[in-house]
């Protein structure tokens, strides 16, 4: 530390161990600089010309020892692409797929995301969508804990649909488990299948034959 260097008593250099630790050359340099006795020290952040961080300046840093990138392949490429006459959403999504951000089933896999859970987030953005939607074509607005639940509810049952062991109302079943199965008619008899369906439009059910 610089404040290691420096006498507390007199607010001087300390100019044996200065000359003790660095060569001449720097001690001379050291010595030479002069110490404000008014102002408290201060961080300063090298990259920004007045000491002051920024992202930008920060995120250059780590592009510079990033590899994978050329300045002189890519520099011309962001300056155009930041430069397009297009939404800044758009940019972004160019700006992501040429980086590999986005979350493609590969990418994904490599970071270690469960297949359910890239499930749940899809069917939450579908009824985000369906949200939006409704708003502005029918003026409804939907709770957002509503939205979330009705994504699950949606994928869960489907799933169930698509696993023939799962019954609605008996959960999963299995051969033994006793339980009444359809079946077709016997010989010389008429059998007929019947379902319902509830609208809540005209709040009435109707049972087909």
């Amino acid at each position: 530390m610089v404040s290691s260097l420096i006498s507390p008593d007199q607010n001087t250099w300390d100019t044996d161990l200065v000359v003790d630790i660095f060569n001449s050359r720097d001690s001379n340099i050291i010595l030479s600089t002069p110490i404000d006795k008014e102002v408290d020290d201060s961080w300063y952040w090298r990259r920004e010309k007045f000491g002051q961080y920024s992202v930008k300046s920060a995120y250059l840093m780590l592009e510079e020892g990033n590899p994978s990138n050329s300045s002189a392949n890519n520099s011309g490429f962001w300056h155009t692409l930041w430069n397009l006459k297009i939404p800044p959403k758009v940019k972004n999504f160019l700006w992501r797929a040429s980086n590999d951000c986005l979350p493609s089933r590969e990418m994904l896999r490599t970071r270690n995301v469960q297949k359910d859970v890239v499930l749940r987030i899809v069917m939450v953005c579908w009824m985000v969508w369906r949200s939006r939607n409704e708003l502005i074509w029918n003026q409804r607005t939907i709770d957002p804990n509503e939205v979330v639940l009705s994504a699950h509810s949606i994928l869960d049952q489907w799933s169930n649909v698509q696993d023939r062991s799962y019954d609605q109302f008996l959960g999963y079943m299995t051969p033994d488990d006793g339980m009444e199965r359809w079946s077709k008619p016997v010989e010389n008899s008429v059998k007929i299948n019947s379902d319902a369906a509830i609208f809540d439009e005209i709040i009435a059910l109707v049972v087909p034959l």
